[in-house]
């Protein structure tokens, strides 16, 4: 099963994240991979997880059943912004919200922490701790691997 843990309509996660408690402490380094995704909506179950076999509705959700390389590639949508997940399992899985914030880490990679939203003109801005903000109708960023790659296949 890919969802490790879905407070749904709670408002609130159940763990800290995969390195940081509430209080912002570390904790040890993680020893698999961890994929946390959390809607920075205010509203209650706004991100929206679908896969080929149905979907759920949640704030905040952690995914540890996978190691390897995969893509998130964000786009705008009608609600907000929607990020596909290629490469984590045999078939993509989508989450959509507002505003997202992604997280991932695992022993060997880059850590990924990124902020996605939408902008005017059908563009979405991926704000990447550490890095420049990316703008653009595309952005794909591969991750799992020793370095991060942020693309934008519609910027020429």
């Amino acid at each position: 099963m890919w969802l490790a843990l879905a407070w749904i309509g709670l408002g609130i996660s159940g763990l800290a994240s995969a390195s940081q408690t509430a209080g912002g402490s570390a904790l040890a380094p993680v020893e698999h991979a961890v994929l946390e995704l959390m809607s920075l909506d205010p509203g209650e179950c706004t991100l929206r997880l679908e896969h080929h076999w149905g979907g759920i509705a949640a704030n905040h959700v952690y995914f540890d059943d996978h190691d390897g390389l995969f893509e998130a590639v964000v786009e705008p949508s009608a609600s907000g912004v929607r990020v596909t997940f290629n490469g984590w399992e045999e078939h993509p899985f989508v989450a959509t919200t507002a505003r997202i914030r992604m997280v991932y880490e695992r022993p060997g990679a880059a850590r990924v922490e990124v902020v996605a939203e939408p902008m005017p003109g059908g563009k979405v801005r991926i704000a990447p701790v550490g890095r420049p903000a990316i703008h653009g109708k595309k952005v794909s960023i591969r991750m799992g691997g020793p370095e991060v790659r942020y693309l934008q296949p519609d910027h020429r």
